[in-house]
């Protein structure tokens, strides 16, 4: 009897959940969906109010060309896409005559075997979104640990279910009554990756946003700027097989944000008073938010239902981009999918590769001197070997930056070494740093590349050698097999090639380039170029030279008389960007300003760069402890006009920021920006190792941003800015390393 007991199998029939015709063929032919929770119609709003907002939010996606997907248990079914009645039966408190069930996890076999009607937490809504196949959903906030959750255990079951759940919430934070730094730490422990939006609009140091306020004033571990970036983190999870879903918070509006100190004087005096009335348990929670609504006399609704709407938008966009990656996949991504071999040591070449950097590798060798060194004579010191080059350090650099930031850049270092013990050595050491190295030739007529750098006792460069014969020949056919092979969005230059791989590489037209001079003597190269073209058709989009280099092009150029040979195309560009005296003048003062930009104003720097302006476009002009000087030709000057106040950018660090308004272009008019910022942290003398890598490791970051997302460049945003400062926190990284890149430090930067 025992035996027969044991070997009974009841038959279970699996309630799969009711998905409405619209969703279900829009998840089979790959439309964006965008599903919706339905406590916020149950238990968030008062009747009518929260039927309206129900359906402006599903206006919303649809505006977006996406689906809407509200859940919701009506009648104990567990349904996805709710029919206009059931929305109106879940808001309407007198539909049924019976309260609505908040339904979670735990609640949905009570809520299903009752046949009860309920709205769906952040927690049953992930459920039923994997069920559907959906993987976006946009709801208000999140929950998470209460405040002496460590003592009450009190954690919402919204937090454990991001991490077994593989979908993707796009919601304004942790609500502001909860305990948020320790709601941070929950996710971190179970997995969960939190990404906050930088919509342009954000303080310097991004923070996760407090659910009503902007900023919680706890740090978020990872940043995105478009929904792209978004999307791209989401398949690269689902194509993992990651089971965890993915949080994305999104800062509530600027016009509907409340202050964050006036929400948590707020929280505090009702806890205080909480604990007076003894107040307890699930009835703390209505009790705040009731305190919240009456102190801010109604807004923290409005701040509300506003994010609730910006949330859905962006979900929508989000989803959007999803899709397009998704589009050529037979199915969505499943964990059985990807098949990892640690055998190999090499990455799979994929179709596409976003940055190539085409350029040097080396085996360094750095002297460091002792202080007091006698010339002329052998001197003690300490020696450190290896691997560097230009474009070796830039795509190492490129490589590191992009690996922890939601965005990685497939890249790829075109090169050439010896056939030799070194240039084996260079390879494994490549593949160590988990680069591939298929783009790598191996030459018999040239030994790899060296470079014997000198210091003195603080890290400064005495005097260096390099033998890069085996760069400068790099063939034109490998390269251009290269970039054929690899249909990169980018292309990055050194100047240890031969002039005439420069050119050709420069003549094409199917990506943008980027070219770092690495040397006065080396930057020269540029004025010998054939194929160079005038804005707006450059494929030349950035130089990043110092202010030597920077002398060394353009006397180059003035030497070789390539202002006259452009003459007609270059003239009318020029002639375009406004620089008339008034703004010279102006200039000239924010120079005279600074000790150290005087005597660049005595060399002529201004009117050296905008005449190179039009070759490049973008100019990055490095300038060592005295941070970076940008000139960029921007073609929509007109839309920064409530930006720009004198000559500075409102709430940004740069010294000066000046916009010149020239010619109309379009729609807009065209202009020259020009910006000084400096070095926030400057990394004292004593503490310098060595300088070999510092403006490798500054091209490394932007480039792999560019690569990644090319748009930021000429936005005059929050993301441009903190792109450019975090590029020179990479460059001091290296600088107190024994390493040309600081590996480990460039891939914190976010």
């Amino acid at each position: 009897m025992l035996r027969r007991f044991l070997n009974f199998r009841r038959p279970l029939h699996y309630s799969a959940p009711i998905v409405s015709e619209e969703v279900q063929h829009a998840v089979k032919n790959n439309i964006p969906v965008v599903s919706l929770e339905s406590t916020i119609i149950t238990h968030g709003l008062p009747y009518p109010q929260n039927l309206e907002l129900a359906n402006e939010v599903e206006h919303v996606i649809r505006d977006q060309s996406a689906i809407p997907a509200t859940i919701a248990f009506i009648n104990g079914s567990p349904k996805v896409g709710l029919s206009t009645e059931d929305l109106r039966v879940l808001a309407d408190p007198a539909s049924s005559g019976l309260p609505k069930h908040k339904t979670s996890r735990r609640d949905i076999p009570y809520v299903m075997a009752r046949g009860l009607t309920g709205g769906t937490t952040i927690a049953s809504t992930m459920m039923l979104s994997k069920m559907a196949g959906i993987k976006v959903f946009a709801t208000g906030g999140l929950g998470g640990v209460h405040r002496n959750g460590e003592v009450t255990m009190d954690v919402s079951a919204d937090l454990e279910e991001l991490s077994r759940t593989d979908v993707a919430v796009v919601c304004s934070g942790p609500k502001s009554i909860l305990d948020v730094p320790r709601t941070m730490e929950y996710l971190e422990t179970k997995g969960v990756p939190v990404c906050t939006f930088n919509d342009g609009n954000a303080p310097f140091g991004k923070h996760v946003p407090g659910f009503y306020t902007r900023s919680s004033n706890v740090a978020s571990p990872f940043e995105f700027s478009s929904p792209k970036e978004a999307a791209s983190m989401i398949f690269a999870g689902l194509n993992m097989g990651l089971d965890n879903g993915q949080l994305f918070c999104i800062p509530p509006p600027l016009e509907s944000a409340l202050d964050l100190n006036f929400v948590n004087s707020i929280i505090e005096d009702a806890l205080q008073e909480a604990r007076v009335l003894e107040i307890s348990g699930k009835n703390v929670t209505p009790f705040l938010l009731d305190k919240i609504y009456h102190k801010t006399n109604g807004k923290s609704v409005e701040c509300n239902a506003q994010f609730v709407l910006n949330n859905a938008k962006i979900a929508s966009q989000i989803a959007t981009e999803l899709a397009s990656l998704t589009k050529n996949e037979s199915s969505i991504p499943n964990k059985n999918k990807v098949k990892f071999n640690p055998s190999l040591n090499t990455p799979k070449v994929p179709q596409k590769v976003e940055a190539v950097i085409v350029g040097s590798i080396a085996h360094d060798t750095m002297c460091s001197l002792q202080s007091g060194y006698i010339a002329n004579d052998s001197n003690p010191g300490t020696h450190a070997q290896s691997i560097g080059g230009v474009g070796f350090n830039v795509a190492l650099a490129t490589h590191m930056a992009s690996r922890d930031h939601g965005s990685f850049v497939e890249t790829r270092l075109c090169s050439a070494v010896g056939n030799d013990l070194l240039g084996r050595g260079l390879m494994e050491t490549m593949k160590s740093c988990g680069m591939a190295t298929d783009a790598v030739s191996i030459s018999e007529n040239f030994p790899t590349g060296t470079y014997v750098s000198i210091h003195d006792h603080s890290g400064a460069l005495v005097v260096a050698s390099a033998d890069m014969k085996v760069v400068e020949n790099i063939s034109i056919e490998h390269a251009m097999k290269c970039v054929g092979k690899y249909q990169p969005r980018w292309v990055l230059l050194d100047c240890n090639l031969s002039n005439s791989l420069i050119d050709s590489i420069v003549k094409l037209e199917d990506f943008d380039v980027v070219i770092e001079p690495t040397s006065a003597i080396k930057a020269a190269k540029l004025g010998k170029l054939n194929n160079l073209r005038i804005f707006p058709h450059n494929s030349v989009k950035l130089i990043t030279p110092t202010v030597t280099e920077l002398n060394a092009i353009f006397n180059e150029f003035h030497d070789n008389c390539l202002f006259d040979a452009y003459q007609n195309e270059w003239f009318p560009v020029v002639d375009s960007l406004g620089l008339d005296y008034n703004v010279r003048h102006a200039l000239d003062r924010e120079f005279e300003r600074n000790d150290y930009l005087r005597p660049l104003l005595e060399q002529g720097f201004l009117t050296k760069t905008f005449r190179l302006l039009p070759f490049f476009s973008n100019i990055i002009v490095k300038d060592g402890k005295n941070g970076i000087i940008v000139f960029q030709i921007i073609t929509d000057c007109d839309k920064y006009d409530n930006l720009i106040k004198g000559s500075k950018i409102i709430d940004s660090v740069s010294t000066f920021s000046f916009l010149t308004k020239g010619k109309p272009v379009g729609v807009g008019r065209i202009g020259v920006l020009v910006q000084h910022f400096p070095v926030l942290d400057v990394v004292p003398s004593d503490e310098i190792i060595n300088v070999t890598g510092a403006g490798d490791s500054l091209l490394g970051y932007l480039f792999s941003k560019l690569s990644a997302d090319s748009s930021w460049l000429t936005r005059l945003d929050s993301t441009r800015e903190s792109y450019l400062i975090n590029s020179m926190k990479s460059s001091a990284a290296s600088l107190k390393s024994n390493q040309a890149i600081n590996i480990d430090q460039i891939r914190q930067i976010p």
